[in-house]
């Protein structure tokens, strides 16, 4: 019997459907499609093609063909939420879950029956951000330190990170995702010079941060003459710069105190009361050829050699009231050079020896005044209804810095002020919430550093025109000393003699002993 049209057809159908079934089996792509049937999607390109791990959600989109509205992006073979923009594009959401660890996913997406199915993979990388540097634990050691602990501040460490020191990796330690800790071994800072801190974080993504130097600085030379009541009483100490060293000079059961160094650095003078009233004594560096050089029945004070070293200036009241006194180093052609009803303190000799500034109160009021060497010509430079005091002259003599409560008007807080050696010029050079004192230039004229009560007591440094103040750490009121270079400064903190320099990389404490030690002072290189 002849089949029928429709019998024919119909076994068409099912041997099309049976080599279609039968492609598939035998790894074909393409899968039955009809005019009820969906396609096959195919997936071409995805953007972004990466992220960092620190993404948060994102949105991924998917580039292809044959895409349908039900279409779904696969994230790892999990479905995740998408939206059909045209059949060569879906959006998906993906959530900072999927992108919190470094490493590869597989990008897919699933069209449903019928038809339809899952189209190749693409991959999708989640990469280490690269980490950053913000402070270091210390920024500097001095030379032949022990070995350390380095503490390093940062942001994005991963426990795979390690801290660099001049490009080479160092034992490190993780804390957290913004700190590290590496083992800095001696044989890195046996030698003074600059090192570059990195942190380098591996693949995938990661890389290398910013740099932060850290100096290894050459030891201080040279002596410090200082204060200390350690022994039952106040005496005159030396010690090396470095802290070593330290030796009782006077060594007497009176009180003995305000050090000053001649100028080629062969004698100290200094104040004691041991013949029953404060006088003025010199000495040898090694405590040795004490000489009253005042002898007088009043009370003399801070001793001030001139440039040249010929001769001493101090304070006495043996008039009645406080004066400016000159005398030749051994002592003789004693003079009074302020020679005024008012009490005159605090002389400073310019570079040149040829003028002295000082503080006078024969106005009414504190005053930075300027004579001549001589005591003649003297002039009121800051002629101001403020308090002004403590002038140190600039290393060239044209300048004057000084410290004033002029910028309140109730008084209640001192700047550091700088003018010309004749009272003009004057601008302030701070500005703070609380007192600023004592007032000291460096050797190059570069820098002044000064005593700050914001916040509470502390060394500062700032430019000679007011820029860049840097804290140097905790301090007392006393004026800071500069070295001979520079490179360093002493000072009064806790009870102690610290040393720092002028970037504060650096603090040594010199002294570290029961007692109370002050006025630290340098002795100057011939």
């Amino acid at each position: 019997m002849a089949r029928s049209n429709a019998a024919h057809a119909a076994l068409g159908r099912v041997i099309s459907g049976s080599l279609a079934l039968l492609l598939i089996a035998c790894g074909g792509t393409e899968a039955p499609t009809g005019p009820d049937q969906n396609p096959v999607p195919s997936v071409t390109a995805v953007s972004p093609t990466d992220v960092t791990t620190d993404q948060g959600d994102f949105t991924l989109t998917v580039t292809g063909k044959n895409f349908v509205t039900s279409s779904v992006v696969r994230w790892n073979d999990a479905d995740r939420p998408t939206t059909y923009v045209d059949a060569g594009t879906l959006r998906a959401e993906i959530p900072a879950s999927d992108v919190g660890a470094a490493g590869t996913a597989s990008i897919t997406v699933f069209t449903a029956a019928p038809g339809g199915g899952v189209s190749s993979s693409l991959t999708f990388s989640i990469l280490n951000r690269a980490p950053a540097l913000v402070d270091l634990s210390m920024e500097g050691v001095m030379e032949g330190h022990e070995a350390f602990t380095l503490t390093v501040g940062g942001a994005r460490f991963l426990e795979s990170s390690v801290v660099q020191w001049n490009g080479s990796d160092r034992s490190t330690t993780y804390v957290r995702s913004d700190e590290l800790r590496a083992t800095i071994p001696a044989s890195d800072v046996a030698a003074a010079g600059d090192a570059s801190i990195t942190v380098v974080t591996p693949p995938p993504g990661g890389g290398t941060s910013n740099s932060l130097t850290f100096s290894v600085l050459a030891p201080p030379t040279g002596q410090i003459a200082f204060v200390s009541d350690r022994d039952g009483n106040l005496e005159v100490y030396l010690m090396n710069a470095d802290g070593t060293g330290q030796t009782n000079l006077t060594n007497n059961a009176a009180s003995d105190w305000a050090s000053a160094w001649s100028p080629d650095g062969s004698q100290i003078a200094f104040v004691s009361n041991r013949d029953g009233n404060g006088e003025i004594y010199v000495m040898n560096p090694d405590g040795t050829g004490v000489a009253n050089l005042t002898n007088s029945s009043s009370g003399e004070r801070g001793p001030v050699w001139s440039p040249d070293g010929s001769k001493i200036l101090f304070v006495s009241n043996r008039d009645g009231n406080d004066e400016v006194y000159a005398m030749n180093a051994d002592g003789s052609d004693q003079a009074n050079l302020s020679n005024h009803a008012g009490d005159d303190w605090g002389p400073r000799w310019s570079p040149d020896g040829s003028q002295l500034a000082f503080v006078s109160d024969r106005d009414g009021n504190y005053e930075v005044y300027v004579m001549n060497a001589d005591g003649t010509d003297q002039v009121n430079v800051t002629n101001n209804v403020a308090l002004d005091g403590e002038p140190a002259w600039s290393p060239d003599g044209s300048q004057i810095v000084f410290d004033t409560n002029r910028n309140q008007s109730d008084g209640s807080r001192d700047d550091v002020y700088v003018m010309n050696a004749d009272g003009t010029g004057a601008v302030s050079l701070t500005s703070g919430s609380a007192d600023d004192i004592n007032p000291s230039w460096s050797p190059d004229g570069s820098w002044i550093a000064f005593i700050s009560a914001d916040p509470g007591w502390v060394l500062k440094r700032v430019d000679v025109d007011g820029a860049n103040e840097v804290v140097l750490g905790s301090a007392q009121p006393g004026r800071p000393g500069w070295s001979a270079d520079g490179s360093w400064l002493v000072l009064e903190s806790d009870a102690d003699v610290y040393l720092t320099d002028p970037q504060g990389r650096v603090r040594l404490n010199l002294t570290n002993i029961a007692g109370e030690d002050y006025h630290p002072r340098w002795r100057p290189e011939p």
